[in-house]
């Protein structure tokens, strides 16, 4: 607001008229200002500024409401958490439930998957870590047991699955078709793997289904076969003493069913040349195929049984047996392979042992003949197989596990790792300052590179509750401090690889518990604390929301969290911050959005309410670099600030206005302005330091089918010491240009 002519804060005589009447213009609109008093603010500012947004001088506009509702939980209140992501070009809502089950929504279509089971999340209504690597997996992470995932747009990876990614070592050579690829090893099931040949060689592995009930220890083996009559040859370590103890299924076959359809399991028969006593049955099958065997008997003396099928009108169905203890004895080539043009080397994988060495020995059609083991090695335990590797054959690739005992309650890609904090955890173990981080170029991966450190800082307090990457540094928000990573290096020798990097402070003092507060604002960290709103610039922290102290403390702010989100409105780029303040207007505590305007020439505040009572926001970013404000009020979610709506009341307050003296009443007569079409009636009340409208009266301003409404003057009779407006409508689309008070000294008044 400004008053025109003169000296600024000295309002002159209107030309025309007597002297004593003076007029009061209100038109700079530089944003709300709650820390000093009504009286006390500039000419331009605004002492309320709720559902308007000032964008220039002569430029109030109301906000837009909420967009309609995208997605509904079943159940009321169900939904306490949600984010967005993308997988490819495929754009996702993920909602958190309080069941703990977690749901992909795909933007545009509305096609709703579950992904996650109820009690998946254990703890739902804490803080939840999620980021994405590029555009191929959406990770989450938690803290509780095994608490990360990776999700690649079909699959959830998890611990106890398969990894994402399959490590090709070798392609091979002379592939004319694409060979079968399959994992083996280990005590889980189910993984299914599909192979990709460019120029002859294997060039990709996809992990189209992760299979599950892998242990800890369990290691994976990656084996081709055709392509180009080339097989990886594979074989199992024959380990002394006598009891059969397990069973490895490597092929259920096929077609076990009778003629009259009903399935028939086939007879398990066991070959030994010393041993004797056990039993084996069939005790899984789907779809004519053997799934899982049972040992009835474990049998004694036996060295190095074969098992076979018969019966059961199928074929095809191949198994391993393993005995107890300890040392590798020989080698039982199960698969001898083909097309290899070199000795292989020769690894033992199994969850146990170590020691072990062998030679092999390729033959006619460079498949394995022999292995000679020179070394039994100890602690073996079955099953232990055996992988032959390179001799210029068949392609050679590795497959990872997910990691066991990862969790955190943030996350966040930096340099081509993960690195997942655990500021926000409700157990103090693991440690609540520690960082961990995966390997590089994997993010299932915490191995080999990876890493974690503490926090040991003389002025940490609790840990790091969000990390975000922003200007080429990741940015390790604590509760009371600011720390940054740079320069991430990996060093690797021919057996070990290190990560290493810088870790320095920012800022001592300053930071957030709020994990959701926290967000990229431009090039920018915002984030938020009791004390109020705070931009990094470059690492520097400077609070912004000074403006909002007379609201900000309004309200006791007891939550672990208050969510943020990041939008265009009229093509300005807005942070806003939903949190609990005492509204001024209506007099009780509501959930309201503080919004910043930190990119305009002003860096104006306001708030905002929306349609619906919010409960949470996010930020929805597309392929347009356009971000968009989303909200949630527990049971449904939907847009914000996207069409105008008549939902909620929009009210402004001017300065009261104590020109020419605090000391000296004045009348207000007349009211004039210049507001833009809009689609209910304008309420412009003037105000004097009693209160709103207190000893005066109100008027209405109807639109008007011009583009503009000039209108006035309109009689307002309103006496005080101080004068000033409050304005409110319901309208969805409007715009304040120009508000002037003509008014009168009472000492001068004729």
């Amino acid at each position: 607001m400004s008053e025109r002519g003169g000296l600024p804060g000295a309002a002159q005589p209107v030309p025309g008229l007597p002297n004593s009447f003076l007029p009061i213009t209100i038109e700079g609109f530089s944003g709300l200002n709650t820390k000093q008093d009504r009286p006390a603010i500039k000419d331009s500012e605004l002492s309320w500024c709720d559902g308007w947004m000032p964008i220039a001088p002569n430029m109030l506009k109301v906000l837009p409401g909420t967009g309609p509702i995208f997605y509904t939980s079943g159940t009321p209140g169900d939904i306490v958490w949600f984010g967005f992501g993308n997988v490819g070009v495929q754009s996702y809502l993920f909602v958190l439930h309080t069941d703990g089950s977690m749901t992909a929504v795909t933007v545009f279509a509305g096609v709703a998957t579950q992904i996650m089971p109820p009690g998946t999340i254990t703890n739902p209504t804490s803080i939840l870590g999620f980021s994405q690597w590029g555009s191929l997996y959406i990770i989450f992470s938690k803290d509780q047991t095994n608490g990360y995932w990776l999700w690649d747009g079909s699959s959830l990876f998890t611990s106890g699955t398969a990894g994402p990614i399959v490590d090709i070592l070798d392609g091979g050579s002379g592939y004319t078709s694409v060979p079968g690829v399959s994992a083996i090893g280990g005590s889980g099931s189910g993984i299914v793997l599909t192979a990709q040949i460019d120029n002859g060689a294997v060039s990709l592995v996809t992990v189209n289904n992760p299979g599950s009930g892998y242990q800890v220890d369990d290691r994976l083996v990656v084996i081709f076969a055709g392509g180009n009559g080339t097989t990886t040859p594979i074989g199992t370590a024959n380990i002394s003493d006598g009891v059969i103890t397990s069973t490895f299924l490597q092929s259920g076959g096929s077609g076990y069913q009778s003629s009259g359809g009903v399935q028939t399991p086939p007879t398990v028969v066991i070959t030994d040349g010393t041993g004797s006593g056990a039993s084996i049955v069939v005790n899984g099958m789907a779809g004519g195929i053997v799934t899982s065997l049972q040992i009835v008997s474990g049998g004694s003396n036996y060295s190095a049984p074969t098992l076979g099928f018969t019966g059961g009108g199928g074929s095809g169905a191949q198994a391993l047996a393993f005995v107890d203890q300890g040392v590798i004895t020989s080698v039982t080539i199960t698969t001898p392979g083909s097309g290899l043009q070199s000795t292989p080397t020769v690894e033992f994988v199994g969850a146990t042992g170590a020691g072990a060495a062998a030679i092999a020995t390729i033959g006619a059609g460079g498949a394995v003949t022999q292995v000679q083991v020179q070394a039994g090695g100890k602690g073996y335990t079955n099953p232990t197989l055996v992988v032959f590797s390179g001799g210029n054959g068949p392609a050679v690739a590795t497959l990872n596990l997910m990691p066991f005992g990862v969790s955190g309650t943030t996350a966040e890609v930096y340099q081509g790792h993960v690195w997942v904090g655990n500021g926000g955890a409700v157990a103090s173990f693991p440690p609540r300052g520690r960082v961990i981080f995966s390997a590089g170029g994997d993010p299932s991966d915490f191995g080999d590179d990876g890493g974690a450190f503490v926090d040991t800082n003389s002025f940490a307090r609790v840990g790091y509750f969000s990390l975000h990457q922003t200007n080429g540094f990741l940015y390790l928000v604590a509760d009371s401090s600011l720390d940054y990573v740079s320069g991430v290096t990996t060093t690797s020798t021919s057996t070990t690889a290190t990560t290493t990097f810088n870790n320095q402070n920012a800022d001592p003092q300053i930071g957030s518990p709020w994990p959701s507060s926290s967000t990229v604002y431009s090039r920018n960290l915002a984030f938020a604390n009791v004390i109020g709103i705070h931009i990094s610039l470059g690492g520097a922290v400077t609070k912004v929301s000074y403006p909002l102290d007379g609201i900000y403390f309004s309200t006791a702010l007891s939550e672990p969290d208050y969510p943020s989100a990041v939008a265009q409105i009229f093509g300005n780029t807005v942070y806003m911050l939903l949190i609990p303040i005492a509204d001024p207007i209506l007099g009780m505590t509501v959930n309201k959005l503080l919004l910043w305007d930190g990119n305009s020439p002003s860096k104006p505040w306001f708030t905002s309410q929306q349609d619906r009572n919010l409960t949470y926001v996010s930020t929805f970013v597309d392929f347009n670099s356009a971000p968009q404000a989303w909200g949630t009020d527990g049971t449904h979610v939907f847009s914000l600030f996207e069409q105008p709506s008549a939902g909620f009341t929009k009210t402004f307050q001017s300065k009261l206005f104590s020109n020419p003296a605090y000391w000296m009443t004045k009348t207000a007569n007349e009211l004039f302005g210049v507001i833009e079409n809009q689609g209910a009636p304008m309420t412009i009340t003037v105000d004097n330091e009693l209160g709103v409208g207190s000893g005066g009266g109100s008027v209405s301003v109807l639109a008007s089918s011009d583009e503009f409404n000039v209108f006035g003057p309109i009689p307002c009779g309103q006496n005080g010491s101080l004068i000033g407006v409050t304005v409110s409508t319901t309208a969805g689309a409007a715009t304040v240009m120009s508000l002037t008070i003509i008014e009168q000294e009472e000492a001068t008044r004729v």
